[in-house]
């Protein structure tokens, strides 16, 4: 009896913990410059209206949904990780306060540029 309680809270838990899907999506910038790339954040959605299941017909539902979850954090945060590279590039590097774009006019005027 305890071991089966102690499924169906886990299975209870992992519904809960993955009954998302993450997506990349713009983020708001607080930059003076014009930059072509965009700041990206992971938004999680819900999906709870999918998992309508009870006993032993949870587990292959639970199964997929991990599955799906999982999947789309590695993707989506993937996504979010190599865009924000990009962004910071270009921001630190056009923008006329970023870091890379200082150094750069300090290197052009220490050789005379």
């Amino acid at each position: 009896m305890v071991n089966l309680l102690n499924r169906i809270i886990a299975v209870i838990s992992l519904l809960t913990l993955f009954s998302c899907v993450y997506i990349p999506a713009k983020s708001e910038d607080q930059s003076n410059c014009i930059l072509h790339t965009k700041k990206l954040e992971l938004k999680v959605k819900n999906i709870d209206g999918a998992l309508n299941c009870s006993g032993e017909s949870c587990l292959p539902v639970l199964a997929v949904v991990s599955t799906v979850s999982l999947s789309t954090f590695i993707v989506s945060g993937s996504i979010v990780v190599v865009g924000n590279s990009f962004h910071w590039l270009e921001k630190e590097g056009t923008c006329d306060d970023g870091f890379i774009k200082i150094k750069i006019d300090e290197f052009n005027q220490f050789l005379g540029v």
